[in-house]
């Protein structure tokens, strides 16, 4: 389950190109790599690169939030990015 901020979700779609969708699908893709975590604020927010439906490559950073992932941030994958995916 996902919690969506309104704000943080229209950034995403203007500044990124990225919608709600796509970064679910990311999410959800079985091949996704996570890759470490950081303290923000008191709070946990894990990293991971996943691939959409259509094999984009979206980079997303999220909290757990007792079982619902927040969507902190997502952008499209840099290539280095692409690489650890691929390499995973």
């Amino acid at each position: 389950m996902f919690e969506w901020d309104e704000r943080n979700l229209r950034h995403i779609r203007r500044h990124r190109g990225v919608t709600q969708e796509l970064v679910e699908e990311a999410v959800n893709d079985p091949m996704a790599v996570h890759f470490g975590s950081s303290i923000v604020d008191g709070e946990e927010r894990f990293h991971l690169i996943g691939a959409t439906e259509d094999g984009r490559l979206l980079t997303v950073i999220y909290e757990l939030r007792e079982e619902a992932i927040r969507v902190i941030a997502a952008y499209w994958a840099s290539a280095e990015e692409r690489s650890a995916y691929e390499d995973a």
